[in-house]
């Protein structure tokens, strides 16, 4: 059973006051930041925080939301994730600024919201594996266990989340000294509405 107990729907709103000028790195190729530019962006069908467009949050300092985005530019260049992928390859930071006002926002970083969604994954994700029809990756099912939460407080609380943000951990080994002092994981946005997208802008990887 997923928790919707009051405290947690009504952090979902808290979290409207505190971010005034919220940005985000998206790291790809050149050739698919040429796509998107031309067509938009397309959400990912799953993720490690669910299904949606995902971003490295940064206020002012946008050096270590590269810094990542390059890094699993890297890893998914390494795994042949691209290999599908016609064109200019080299990495492109895609940087955008979203909305400030009147936002839902699901803040996972916060404790109580981390610890629900850690409990479902726990409780679910090795009886999901074992169900013999079930072809999904373990990726694809925390995903799926993800969504399934924020659809649940969507439900109750009768609102629509524009993006989620949660904590999601890089490729091993890409958090360097700053990971090894701050924590291993970085907060991500998950865009799932993107009109909240107020402006883009496309900067090659140096």
């Amino acid at each position: 059973m997923i928790s919707s107990a009051p405290d947690t729907i009504s952090l979902t709103y808290k979290v409207k006051l505190k971010f005034t000028s919220m940005k985000g790195v998206h790291g790809t190729t050149a050739a698919i930041a040429q796509k998107i530019q031309e067509e938009g962006f397309k959400p990912s069908s799953f993720g490690r925080a669910g299904s949606g467009v995902y971003f490295w949050r940064y206020f002012s300092n946008d050096e270590y939301a590269k810094y990542l985005a390059h890094k699993w530019w890297e890893f998914c260049n390494k795994t042949g994730n691209y290999n599908k992928i016609n064109g200019d390859k080299r990495c492109c930071f895609i940087v955008v600024k979203f909305q400030s006002d009147s936002l839902n926002l699901m803040d996972f970083s916060h404790g109580l919201l981390r610890e629900n969604i850690r409990t479902l994954i726990l409780n679910k994700l090795d009886a999901l594996k074992s169900i013999s029809d079930n072809n999904l990756t373990e990726e694809e099912i925390i995903s799926g266990l993800f969504s399934t939460y924020v659809k649940k407080i969507e439900y109750d609380a009768k609102v629509t989340f524009d993006a989620i943000i949660a904590d999601v951990p890089p490729p091993k080994g890409a958090t360097g000294k700053v990971g090894k002092y701050v924590g291993s994981c970085a907060e991500a946005i998950v865009v799932m509405n993107l009109d909240i997208i107020q402006s883009i802008e496309y900067t090659e990887a140096v």
